[in-house]
């Protein structure tokens, strides 16, 4: 079986809050992206660059 793009992705589990980042990545907030697939792309770039940087995940986090 070849491996695509989507593979890791569609098995990745994403913390249970990620969908309440709120922040702008490459000047998109992450609500305004439409596309599932590319919503949860770029909800683990923001994962990966916080924990890269020693950060909490909270940071980014819209408050209720």
């Amino acid at each position: 079986m070849r491996a695509t793009f989507e593979m890791p992705f569609n098995t990745a589990k994403l913390n249970s809050i990620a969908g309440l980042i709120k922040v702008v990545i490459c000047c998109y907030r992450i609500d305004e992206f439409q596309n599932p697939f590319t919503k949860q792309v770029r909800y683990l770039d923001k994962e990966v660059d916080d924990l890269a940087d020693g950060k909490k995940t909270e940071r980014g986090l819209r408050t209720q």
